[in-house]
């Protein structure tokens, strides 16, 4: 179904074309090889390449956590594995990126998406950084981590996309956009593999595997939160 869907979103770009805004161009058949070598000129431009690395960073951790969240909720002491308990809370934990995107963009419109997407990997590099050291914690205690952690993987996800977006010259934005994307998807298979691969020997440890992604994510956006911050524009 998914694949049907796709091939018939690709039929109805061929048929309309390019929007009234771009420059239209003359057909030639080397057209598309040039259109590549300009998408892949966007990662010059030092915006892009900041959004881009934070992208990186934030898809390392997120899906990786999602599909590790039965695995940490039942290795919290939160729910027993296979009950009703454990499948609830997997879904708030999960479901709580909902309400912390909502808050997020209503934050950019103050401060910034390059600083709201810097403060949820922030937070999400503390969460990963403490939930191996929160077992002797209250349950409560463990269970609003994993809320935290969840609201927290995934408010930034819209702002890699505005902030990609707002840096590429108009004609390149989708494009750019969908090789930015499928970058980061194809590290996030990386990051499911391995914490799967490792949760049953590691325990909760395995939150330290996706660590390096909202590091790496702060760094590479170090640039745009640091302009933001400085009053530069959003």
């Amino acid at each position: 179904m998914a694949s049907a869907l796709a091939l018939s979103s690709a039929a109805a770009i061929l048929w309309l074309g390019d929007g009234p805004h771009l420059p239209r161009r003359a057909h030639d058949p080397r057209a598309a090889w040039r259109q590549w070598g300009g998408v892949l000129q966007v990662f010059r431009l030092p915006a892009f390449r900041a959004s881009a690395w934070g992208y990186v960073g934030h898809q390392w951790e997120l899906y990786a956590l999602w599909t590790l969240t039965p695995a940490l909720i039942t290795l919290a002491g939160v729910a027993a594995p296979g009950t009703s308990a454990a499948s609830g809370w997997a879904f708030a934990v999960i479901g709580a990126g909902a309400l912390s995107c909502w808050a997020g963009c209503w934050w950019s419109q103050r401060v910034g998406s390059a600083r709201v997407a810097a403060t949820a990997l922030l937070l999400s590099a503390l969460c990963c950084a403490v939930f191996p050291l929160a077992g002797d914690w209250p349950v409560s205690a463990r269970a609003a981590l994993l809320l935290l952690w969840g609201a927290a993987a995934v408010m930034d996800s819209p702002h890699f996309s505005a902030l990609s977006a707002r840096a590429c010259p108009p004609d390149q934005v989708g494009s750019a956009l969908a090789l930015q994307n499928s970058i980061g998807f194809a590290i996030t298979m990386v990051s499911i593999q391995a914490g799967t691969a490792q949760v049953a020997d590691v325990g909760m440890n395995v939150a330290w595997l996706l660590l390096p992604g909202p590091l790496l994510g702060l760094w590479g956006l170090w640039p745009l939160w640091r302009a933001q911050s400085q009053g530069s524009g959003r």
